[in-house]
């Protein structure tokens, strides 16, 4: 039989091999990405992986999970600010200007990586369905409070509205991406303005 580990090893192992995937998953996509890609970047043998996953397949939807877990966990600290306009632009400053320009470029390759699995896997689909769906709503209350203090004005849809920030964040990761020689700090600056102004309320 073999040894049982301790929950917190267990936790930090998987935890390592998650992080070491991501890495892996941002610079060569899925068909690249193998099982003894992520054991080398640990300094492990693939055998140890499966200690922990079935798969890379399995790997990828844990990934997917903890990467919109992790959005959600930033949607939330940032809803708790006085305002619904200082929670939208705080939460736009944390997803797109808050880490060095190459470091954020290889992160939403990441995430539009796990997009084009969610095409062609249905489980990936489903739970980025599911976490689309939360994003929506969590939006859908923060603008109702924005429309409730007149922040927000009270003649737009507020589920509306909030699948237009969704519709604008995702294109931004794309252009993000795929777009080059683009002047990426006063581009995102122009978004964000613009993002803040026509929405709301004049005081």
């Amino acid at each position: 039989m073999s040894p049982v580990m301790p929950k917190d090893y267990f936790d930090f192992r998987k935890n390592q091999i998650l992080k070491s995937a991501w890495e892996c998953f941002e610079e060569k996509g899925y068909q690249k990405f193998t099982i003894r890609a992520i054991a080398k970047k640990i300094g492990v043998s693939p055998g140890a992986i499966y200690n922990y996953f079935k798969g890379k397949d399995e790997i990828i939807e844990e990934l997917h999970k903890w990467n919109l877990l992790e959005k959600k966990k930033l949607f939330d600290q940032t809803a708790q600010k006085g305002s619904a306009r200082e929670s939208l632009g705080e939460f736009f400053t944390n997803i797109f200007q808050s880490i060095p320009e190459q470091e954020l470029i290889k992160f939403h390759r990441g995430d539009i990586n796990l997009w084009s699995e969610a095409l062609r896997q249905k489980n990936l689909r489903k739970i980025f369905n599911e976490n689309q769906e939360d994003s929506l709503n969590n939006l859908v209350v923060l603008i109702q409070k924005g429309i409730e203090s007149q922040e927000i004005n009270a003649r737009l849809n507020p589920k509306a509205l909030a699948g237009y920030f969704l519709a604008l964040w995702k294109g931004l990761q794309l252009q993000l991406v795929l777009t080059d020689d683009l002047d990426l700090n006063a581009y995102l600056e122009e978004i964000k303005e613009i993002m803040l102004g026509n929405t709301w309320q004049e005081r």
